[in-house]
């Protein structure tokens, strides 16, 4: 393809014109003397990190689970989720690359901007394997979190810290971070010593901080859904349009077995301005730092045209 001279000399000064402005802001200037040895000198506490998560996960299949990744001083970097398998690249940034939608970041369901672990919903047998949480940086950093996903009677007749023998759990995360109008279900399951034979034994009931939940303690937005198979039960406690009133710790009962509490935090009005606020300005200088990779990549190309 022949590019005539008046058409170079076009696109040179355009390029010139969308550097310039980049080159004058705070965010892009040129580096003086004194820049380039404070950068020196604070280059090695400049390094993102990791601060320590569990690197061993097991979930049950069919529930959510969250692999964990929480960076300290990130900075402009960008971090990514590889599944090992099979090298596929799950999320970059806030983006999803996957096709299949049970995998994002969580970074915007939560106020901790530190937070940038990968959320998998309906998890699936096949999803067990090495995750390995990504940043950017010249050398790239790699955190590897391993994750088992096992069927649902096998964990429950396991002898793990997560649930007895006999017992009740809920499943997910002991803390769940939510904006206002969002929905959540909290998933209750059981397992007995022995078979359930009328109505009252097979109850699961919810509790919040310790009173009763019903579908009358709240003016519509709520179902509880439960269903008994054998010895085991599983109860869904769903809570539509979120509000302050909805915070509190949570649990399950049911044959006299008890459920460790998980709590439900509802981000205030002034909170989630703050976390839009952190958000649009990530996403900004996201697009900034994509912008001049952009500028970058095509001015190599004009000079390249010009010099053949």
């Amino acid at each position: 393809m022949f590019i005539s001279y008046e058409e170079v000399c076009f696109i040179a000064l355009h390029t010139l014109l969308c550097i310039i402005p980049l080159s004058h802001s705070k965010l892009y200037r040129l580096p003086n003397d004194h820049d380039f040895n404070r950068r020196n000198i604070n280059s090695a506490n400049s390094l993102p990190y990791y601060l320590k998560v569990p690197t061993n996960v097991t979930a049950i299949e069919g529930s959510s689970v969250i692999l964990s990744c929480h960076i300290e001083n990130l900075a402009d970097k960008m971090v990514f989720w590889i599944r090992n398998s099979d090298l596929q690249i799950l999320t970059a940034g806030l983006a999803t690359f996957s096709s299949d939608s049970r995998f994002r970041v969580n970074h915007e369901n939560t106020i901790d901007e530190k937070d940038w672990s990968l959320l998998i919903t309906n998890v699936r047998l096949e999803d067990s394997g090495l995750y390995e949480c990504q940043i950017n940086t010249e050398v790239k950093m790699k955190l590897n979190i391993n994750l088992t996903v096992k069927e649902y009677v096998e964990m429950m007749e396991m002898d793990s810290p997560f649930l007895p023998n006999y017992g009740a759990a809920i499943d997910g995360k002991n803390l769940n971070v939510l904006k206002r109008g969002q929905t959540i279900t909290l998933t209750c399951k059981v397992l007995t010593e022995h078979e359930n034979s009328n109505k009252h034994s097979s109850q699961i009931d919810w509790m919040k901080d310790g009173e009763l939940v019903s579908l009358k303690t709240r003016s519509g937005g709520i179902s509880i859904n439960t269903v008994w198979s054998g010895k085991s039960g599983t109860s869904k406690l769903t809570l539509s349009e979120l509000h302050e009133n909805d915070e509190g710790n949570y649990s399950c009962t049911s044959n006299g077995f008890v459920s460790d509490a998980v709590t439900v935090r509802i981000i205030t009005a002034m909170e989630e301005k703050f976390d839009q606020l952190v958000t649009t300005q990530n996403n900004a200088n996201i697009r900034c730092i994509n912008l001049t990779s952009f500028m970058y990549i095509f001015t190599l190309f004009l000079l390249n045209v010009i010099l053949h």
